[in-house]
């Protein structure tokens, strides 16, 4: 069976993910672990984002230039130095086929966990999850804007397990680009300040 710290950083991930892609006229009420269905109505693109971009949505003044190595090889995102120093660096897996986009996962022996995964369901980037807090403000549980190494990111889920030491984060790469980051680590008080130091990691890395 399933235990539920196996159970919680997917389904925490497959939210935020989720969310980032309600991105139409109508707000959308996504379903934590849901999959995307197999045929998608139109998605929003730049010349029609289906919703006006709230004003405070940020923008990507220096994107990522080779994005499109690191969707390819989700695992070159952090060296193994860089995991061994988040502690993270006894399993490395890498899944080119989720739903969601190419992923990478990251654990140690005691099963804590980094889940780094370029979404392809958010045309809008960062942008997006702006656009739904403003269609649907009370999907979130937290919506909070940090600064990863100049790129604009949110920490952001429909459920709160911070507490519990599950933190998730969305940043964007370009504009048209997202990288979304759960981190689950038993026990941790403050599980989103160790997600931040993986996340400016991983932009360091992307832009060497």
């Amino acid at each position: 069976m399933m235990s539920f710290r196996t159970a919680v950083a997917p389904a925490v991930f497959a939210t935020l993910l989720l969310t980032a892609s309600c991105s139409s006229d109508e707000p959308g009420t996504p379903t934590a672990g849901a999959q995307p269905p197999a045929s998608q109505p139109a998605e929003p693109t730049a010349d029609n984002p289906g919703g006006e971009l709230p004003p405070d949505a940020p923008k990507v003044t220096d994107p990522v230039q080779n994005v499109d190595r690191f969707i390819n090889k989700p695992c070159d995102t952090l060296t193994r130095d860089q995991a061994a120093q988040l502690g993270l660096n006894d399993n490395i897996e890498e899944d080119l086929q989720n739903d969601q986009g190419p992923q990478c996962a990251y654990f140690n022996e005691k099963r804590d966990r980094l889940y780094v995964t370029f979404s392809k369901y958010q045309p809008l980037g960062i942008a997006g999850l702006y656009l739904n807090k403003q269609q649907t403000p009370e999907f979130y549980a937290y919506f909070e804007p940090v600064d990863i190494s100049g790129h604009p990111g949110v920490f952001a889920d429909a459920t709160d397990l911070r507490p519990s030491g599950v933190c998730g984060l969305s940043v964007g790469l370009t504009d048209k680009q997202t990288v979304t980051m759960v981190l689950d680590i038993q026990g941790e008080k403050d599980p989103c300040s160790i997600l931040k130091k993986a996340a400016e990691f991983a932009v360091k890395t992307m832009k060497q």
